[in-house]
């Protein structure tokens, strides 16, 4: 038996081949994303019987996988929000797990919580529900966590532990229509909403509130709090202390973030796998220190001890679910290798707990944090098998660990750090004598003695200044480029070799060829000729962004919405987005130009046009009000912008700023942004365009205002006639876009109507032989069910 942990056996090519069609198959399965019907689901299972008789093996393990794949995704399906509840008002009892409290430059209140689910119900009554609600109802969503986002005068008393009922308005998570998306539906969770604002809106169940863990944490939190107001010059440390020991970053500011990001440290500030292995390893070189023999019944207590203090820790800092997580794969990693470390080799311990986890969830496996973390530890372990002396094996652990994480890293589009390696080489052990120190040092607070406590944030402060030293330095971090996964395939393999000769002349030969790749872009995309268009239209939920590209020009309009907590769907596109001419921000409604605070820092474009309802966005770039009519020409395609003369006793839609582009072959995309009907022909009589379009007709029309009843005249539609009438709006958007009767009267006149919502983005491509459309369908976790609204001609 222990023949097959050998490691000729490990090494043999049946195991990684095994492996790796099993971990396909579970990638296969939930890519399809909807629930498979009964026909479909035995058929595969009649399949897999017959190639199990034929005695392919390895045909029958990835078989295998889509089964228990299938099997996972309808089990995640089945828990999802019931469909009648939709655009209902829901009473939610539950706990809350995590809270994020923003103050944007309005006078507007945001913020985020994360709650698990005790209760739910449809609202019957306008007053919260009677606390037995727990006990006498049954609920779908049941142990689920969940996001709800909260506005306006919503309680800031919140506290994690706290049992909450809330009346809030639920939607299943849906995602983007794009390849990037996948990361939204793969994994997330299947249910979000927000809560509404009302008198009555939320109510507190204090005699659920806070266990002992969370109590212990609302005193340190408290007790960082007001060591922070006494000195205020160490506010950003003591927020650091605070996610560091207590898991707590509501407090911790963008440019922080943004710093730690820079320097490739920011795993350093998330609780995570990291400092409960640091913990863990601290307590067991204490043991060393301390000569406990591990063939003794004291070593099992001080094992007992260390996963008792590792776990306190994980609750402490709120038991979030990549904790929880990390917590499992350390009990799992110390009851394997530590006491039955001469029946199993770690790698297939690796492998078993991996394609374990995966079995149970193969969500992760669209999850950035699961790779980095299951990768990071493969490469540990090689370089712990590989790398003898201790100051040669650190510096080498660095290395693989930078070289080796850069595929994902880029895959996902996450930042690349040239800082990283350096930075780790030094902080990481120093975290791990710095973290015990730490907790000491918040004990003896509690007792009345600070000194410690304050020493601690010196420390902090110090790094932070170093940290912020190098962040100055240019090209220090990549981040957004445009690199496709034939690149990542090849630094992948390049980083193999790499990684094992980092200390040698080669290996510097190859880190630079490597380092080169990722600058060069990668694109199948035809190249246009002059006269030729093409339009994306992005797929950005409940909003509007669109792409224009001509022979050598690049016009971006709208970016669509943005939210308080950095999140916006355009950053999927940022790759895309690079060398930018113009950008048009039509008007300023949130979710028209919402995301440009997020993507400002990502473009360059030469000249921004903004609607007259808004102030000009900051920066160095050229800025101009869209007022009245401008017209150019950019390889042979005329584009003009058209605004009001004047913005006065105008509402903030009837001021966007409205295109018209048009070819050499009298093909013509018009845009009216959140225009109402009264301005739209207004408008285009103003550019003397009407006479044009009517001879020539339009080839698209973005849909005015999503498709709203208030936009897009039915009898411009019918004056006009366009080729395609494209509605930008989110599924099941709860405004109703686009109205049933702007699709009635597109309808009846044959024009082929085409949203966002239902095939994700959507692209143009003009030519002088004519017009090419593509879309890209997304079915990830999308309900089968509901039917569009229309059938598309």
């Amino acid at each position: 038996m222990q023949g097959c942990f050998t490691r000729t056996t490990l090494l043999h090519w049946r195991t990684p081949a095994y492996f790796s069609a099993y971990l396909l198959g579970l990638w296969t399965s939930y890519l399809r994303g909807i629930w498979p019907s009964a026909d479909e689901y035995l058929a595969l299972l009649v399949l897999l019987v017959c190639v199990a008789l034929k005695r392919y093996w390895l045909l029958s393990v990835y078989l295998l996988a889509i089964l228990i794949g299938y099997t996972s995704l309808a089990d995640r399906l089945s828990a999802s929000l019931p469909l009648t509840w939709i655009g209902q008002d829901i009473w939610l009892v539950g706990e809350i797990q995590q809270r994020e409290f923003s103050k944007p430059k309005t006078s507007t209140q945001f913020g985020r919580i994360r709650i698990q689910v005790l209760a739910c119900q449809p609202v019957q009554e306008n007053k919260p529900p009677d606390r037995e609600i727990v006990h006498t109802q049954t609920c779908p969503l049941v142990g689920q966590s969940l996001y709800l986002s909260l506005y306006d005068a919503l309680p800031q008393s919140m506290v994690v532990g706290q049992v909450w009922g809330l009346r809030t308005r639920l939607k299943p998570v849906r995602a983007y229509a794009h390849p990037a998306s996948q990361k939204y539906a793969l994994g997330a969770d299947l249910v979000r909403g927000y809560v509404k604002t009302h008198a009555q809106s939320a109510q507190l169940y204090p005699q659920e509130s806070t266990h002992w863990l969370t109590g212990i944490r609302q005193q340190g939190l408290q007790l960082l709090a007001a060591e922070s107001q006494k000195k205020p010059e160490l506010a950003t440390a003591y927020q650091v202390l605070a996610a560091l020991l207590l898991g707590e970053q509501q407090g911790l500011a963008q440019t922080t973030w943004t710093l730690f990001s820079a320097t490739g440290s920011v795993h350093l500030l998330v609780v995570s796998g990291l400092h409960l292995g640091l913990l863990a390893t601290a307590f067991l070189l204490l043991g060393r220190v301390l000569q406990i023999r591990r063939d003794t019944y004291v070593y099992s207590l001080w094992i007992a001890l260390v996963l008792a203090v590792t776990a306190a820790y994980a609750g402490i800092s709120g038991w979030q679910v990549p904790v929880q997580r990390a917590w499992g794969t350390l009990v799992f990693a110390l009851v394997l290798i530590t006491w039955v470390q001469q029946r199993i080799n770690p790698w297939w311990a690796w492998g078993i707990l991996l394609l374990g986890m995966l079995t149970l969830n193969p969500s992760l496996s669209a999850r950035a944090g699961f790779w980095l973390s299951f990768v990071s530890v493969a490469l540990i372990m090689w370089t712990y098998q590989h790398q003898t002396g201790t100051w040669r094996l650190w510096l080498s652990l660095q290395m693989r660990l930078f070289w080796g994480l850069m595929p994902l890293l880029l895959l996902f589009q996450l930042p690349v750090s040239l800082w990283g390696p350096l930075v780790n080489l030094l902080l990481v052990p120093l975290m791990g004598m710095f973290l015990p120190l730490c907790f000491l040092a918040l004990g003896l607070a509690a007792l009345g003695e600070t000194a410690l406590l304050v020493f601690a944030a010196h420390s902090i402060d110090w790094v932070l200044q170093v940290l912020h030293g190098l962040q100055t330095v240019p090209l220090s971090v990549w981040q957004d480029y445009p690199v496709q996964m034939p690149w990542v395939v090849l630094i992948a393999l390049a980083a193999l070799p790499t990684g094992m000769l980092a200390l040698r002349g080669v290996g510097v030969m190859a880190a630079v060829l490597a380092y080169v790749l990722t600058l060069v872009p990668v694109t199948g995309q035809q190249k246009l000729a002059s006269g030729e268009v093409h339009l994306h239209l992005f797929d950005v939920g409940q909003g509007l962004s669109l792409l224009l590209e001509t022979q050598h020009h690049r016009l971006l309009y709208d970016v669509g919405i943005g939210y308080p907590s950095g999140f916006a769907p355009i950053k999927d596109y940022l790759p895309e987005l690079k060398a930018l001419d113009a950008v048009v921000l039509s008007h300023g409604d949130r979710d028209h130009s919402g995301a440009w605070p997020v993507l400002a820092p990502h473009v360059r474009p030469q000249v921004i046009w903004h609607g007259m309802d808004m102030a000009p966005p900051q920066g160095q770039v050229r800025q101009r009000a869209c007022q009245g009519v401008h017209t150019w020409v950019w390889d042979d395609v005329e584009f003009t912008l058209i605004g009001p003369m004047s913005a006065h006793q105008l509402s903030a839609n009837d001021t966007s700023c409205m295109l018209l582009v048009s070819t050499p072959w009298r093909q013509h995309i018009l845009v009216t942004g959140d225009v109402s009907r009264a301005y739209e022909y207004q408008r285009l009589a103003l550019a003397g365009k009407t006479q044009q379009l009517e001879a020539d007709k339009i080839s698209v029309w973005v849909a005015g205002h999503h498709g709203s009843r208030t936009s897009t005249h039915p009898s411009l539609l019918r004056r006009w006639r366009p080729e395609y009438l494209a509605y930008s709006h989110g599924w099941r958007s709860s405004y109703g876009h686009p109205h049933g009767q702007v699709v009635q009267h597109a309808a009846a006149l044959g024009i082929r109507q085409v949203s966002t919502s239902d095939l994700g983005r959507l692209t143009w491509s003009f030519y002088r032989q004519g017009i090419r459309f593509q879309s890209q369908r997304s079915h990830y976790l999308q309900d089968a069910s509901w039917q569009g609204g229309w059938a598309y001609p």
